[in-house]
Order: structure tokens, then sequence, then C-alpha cells
């Protein structure tokens, strides 16, 4: 396959899980630098290699096959950062200037760079946040994503050849097929997404607003930007562009599943606050006015979409 419908895709966590099989869908050849074998997937076109992305050496060796990189893996809770703060700094800012080192090196055309909302820090007024607004760190985890943007800054400003661009993207609250082992664990995964699989789940704050984004929208986005040539921007928000309260979810998950067992608890008192602080829902203004994207799943598609997709998983497992 020539080499311009080959991707490397580093993590086979929620996101890089159903970009591997996008991009099969799309007809590339996909190879997946995952940590170890916590996950299989079958898929046309998709070969897992099995090591870190902080072994430049191996990195470097399977970006001689590709065009690209999407760089999805990462540690992103804010509870482990905390507890484990020099691991987290590893993979998550290390991992992802190899990223860009390889980039540099094999002259690729195109690397993506999975960041995230919550450097937008605490926004309690709600308001859409652009990519031009400013950047408010309050944790950890935001911290090693924003290290990680300023280095693909400077990499796109110093160091790359003309023919090399690298691009963030910040995500918000995504969720989706591909949580079924829920070994990347966050307070959605934890709280709500537990009920689709058959468990009693108490969500502790049903008011609490959340810029749920479902994991096919977010593909979709990701392969626009991976494919468009020429772009305006390097930075760009991709996202539901909605607040959702954690209490319509669980609404939505009881209505498609009555036997679901959801307590739902109002307020918006959280211990997962600090992990997703309150602000309002990331703008998608830049990437549907350039590229075109439009979010094919509200909410209640989105949900519907993964309890389908949960229990076609269980049948196989059966």
């Amino acid at each position: 396959m020539e080499r311009d419908k080959c991707v490397l895709i580093t993590g086979l966590g929620l996101v890089g899980y159903n970009l591997a099989k996008k991009f099969s869908d799309e007809g590339y050849q996909v190879y997946v630098l995952e940590k170890s074998p916590r996950r299989t997937i079958e898929y046309p076109n998709v070969k897992v290699f099995y090591g870190s992305i902080l072994d430049f050496e191996t990195f470097l060796e399977l970006s001689s096959y590709v065009d690209g990189i999407i760089h999805t893996a990462a540690i992103p809770a804010e509870e482990y950062a905390r507890q484990k703060p020099l691991e987290t700094f590893l993979v998550n800012v290390v991992g992802t200037l190899n990223a860009l080192e390889v980039t540099r090196r094999k002259k690729l055309r195109r690397m993506i760079f999975c960041s995230t909302g919550a450097v937008y820090g605490y926004r309690p007024d709600l308001k859409p946040l652009s990519e031009d607004d400013p950047v408010s760190i309050i944790s950890f985890y935001a911290l090693t994503k924003y290290i990680g943007e300023l280095l693909v800054e400077k990499y796109n400003e110093l160091l790359f050849p003309p023919e090399t661009k690298a691009i963030t993207v910040r995500l918000s609250h995504v969720y989706g097929p591909g949580m079924f082992k829920r070994e990347e664990v966050t307070y959605t995964a934890e709280d709500l997404w537990g009920a689709i699989e058959g468990k009693k789940v108490i969500i502790e704050a049903g008011d609490y607003p959340l810029n749920l984004t479902y994991v096919k929208d977010v593909c979709n986005a990701i392969f626009l930007i991976y494919t468009t040539e020429q772009l305006k921007h390097t930075v760009y928000n991709i996202s539901s562009g909605k607040l959702y309260k954690l209490a319509e979810a669980a609404e939505i998950i009881k209505k498609k599943i009555p036997t679901a067992q959801i307590e739902i608890r109002r307020g918006t008192e959280t211990k997962f606050a600090t992990q997703a602080p309150i602000r309002g829902p990331l703008s998608i203004d830049r990437i549907s006015s350039e590229l075109g994207f439009k979010p094919e799943w509200d909410l209640e598609k989105g949900i519907e979409d993964y309890i389908r997709e949960v229990r076609q998983m269980k049948n196989k497992q059966v």
C-alpha cells in the first residue's frame, strides 16, 4: 500500500481504538503502537505493535512506513496524575516530544496531537470556549497536555520542514464504544457508562454539565483534519458543541434500557470537580466553517449507538 495511505496511531484507548477502525474503513493501512496487550482489535488493515511511546527507536522504526502520526496515547486521569506525576509527565510530555521528533526526522506530512478541553480550566459562566480564549491551567493533567501543545507550536515554527505540519485537537468529554474494558476509568465511565454494561451506578451530581461528545464524531473530525492538505490553523476544538447534564444522559440510558440500575442525585457537587472543572462547551465554529465538520450524533443517538455496540460485543463473547 502507498505510504500516503498508511497511518500510525499511538494508543488503543477510547479514541485510538475508534480511530483505527475509522481509518481502516477509509481504506488506510493502520499501524498502532500500544503499550501492552490490554486490548485487541481485529479489524481489516490494522496491525498492532506492542511497545512504549518512550522507546524512541521503536517509534522511529514504525514511522518509516507511514505518512503521518495521530498521537492519542496519554495518561488521562487527574487523580492518577497527582499520585504519579513523574510517570504522567514522561508519558504525556516526553511521549509527545518523541512523536514530534519522529515526525521531523521522517519528514512526515501530518502529526495530530490529541489535547484536552481541560486546558481552558474552570469557567462557571458556561460560555462557549473558542480556540482563541486564554488557557487556565488548574490541574496537573492539563499542564502536561498544554506543554504538549507548546511543543507542537514550536516544532511547527522552528523545526519542521515546509511539507510537515502538526495540529493540536482539543477534545471534550468523549464517550462511546471502546470503553468496554474500562481501563481508562474517568468520572463518566465510572459513574454513568457502567450502567450500559449492567452495573448498578449512582450519579452523585445529576445537574453537573458536561460537553459530552460521541467518539465517532471525534474520529470523523480528526479524519477531516488529517486528510485536509491546507489548514488555516494549528489548533482545533472538537466537541458536540453542547452541554448536557449527567441526569439527561442517565435518563436516556434508562429509556433505552429499562432494567438499567441508575440512581440519580441532583446538584453539581462532585468529587470529580478537579478532573472535570465546570466549563462551557468547546466551540466548533472554527472546524465547522473551515472544514465543514458537523456532529452527526446528538446525545440520544450517541447513547443508542453505544448500547448497540456493547450488545454486539457481548454477543461475540458468548
